[in-house]
């Protein structure tokens, strides 16, 4: 069979559309350079923010599971706003706590 012929074979077929189930990632946990840089811009969010406490020393920029937004930790700025959506999976990793 030739490629038009394959080609005209599949026309006839058709698939359904395939849905993939929408599941949380784990969260991106990456050291932070010595090197200065700009603050991450502030969370907007149309949704309230969960204050969370980074609970190592060493500072990190931890990248949110669901929105992909970054967020930096260091010793000096333990505690920072998260989104709700990413929140979750940042507490599951033991490296932060909720803030009351």
């Amino acid at each position: 069979m030739c490629c038009g012929q394959k080609r005209s074979a599949l026309q006839g077929t058709a698939t359904a559309p395939v849905t993939l189930p929408v599941r949380e990632t784990t969260p991106a946990i990456l050291p932070v350079s010595t090197t200065p840089r700009r603050s991450p811009p502030p969370v907007l969010l149309s949704r309230r923010a969960v204050n969370l406490r980074y609970l190592q020393s060493p500072p990190i920029r931890a990248l949110g599971p669901i929105t992909g937004r970054p967020y930096e930790f260091t010793a000096s700025h333990p505690v920072q706003p998260v989104d709700p959506r990413d929140a979750p999976g940042l507490l599951r990793t033991g490296l932060f706590g909720r803030t009351t």
